[in-house]
């Protein structure tokens, strides 16, 4: 595992809020007009019926959880081992951190679904 250093935190932090950002602007984008109207329809009735969908929270920590992995394996995750002639990239390691990646991206994906 590398060295948590001053620029891994900043790459991390700076990551989190392009990505809060963009969330917010995607999520202003497609609650506009008639969309907006129709959730907000949706979600007055399932107030007033007692109905709260656990939805929201589900996806929003879908979408953090997959934030946390995927910026694990792109900022902290070491693909380089030890060998006699230095340091080398191990391609186990390489397709490990894909694989590590792809499940990140896939939970904030699965986490926007159920948010929506």
């Amino acid at each position: 595992m590398g060295e948590l250093t001053e620029t891994h935190v900043w790459l991390l932090a700076t990551t989190v809020l392009v990505c809060g950002i963009a969330g917010g602007m995607l999520l202003r984008a497609h609650n506009s007009g008639t969309e907006q109207n129709a959730f907000r329809a949706r979600s007055q009735q399932a107030s007033s019926s007692g109905k709260s969908s656990g939805g929201g929270c589900l996806g929003a920590l879908l979408i953090f959880v997959g934030l946390l992995v995927a910026g694990y394996y792109f900022i902290l995750f070491d693909v380089a081992v030890d060998s006699g002639f230095g340091r080398v990239v191990n391609l186990g390691k390489m397709h490990e951190r894909t694989v590590g990646l792809i499940v990140g991206f896939g939970l904030m994906i699965f986490g926007a679904v159920f948010r929506r």
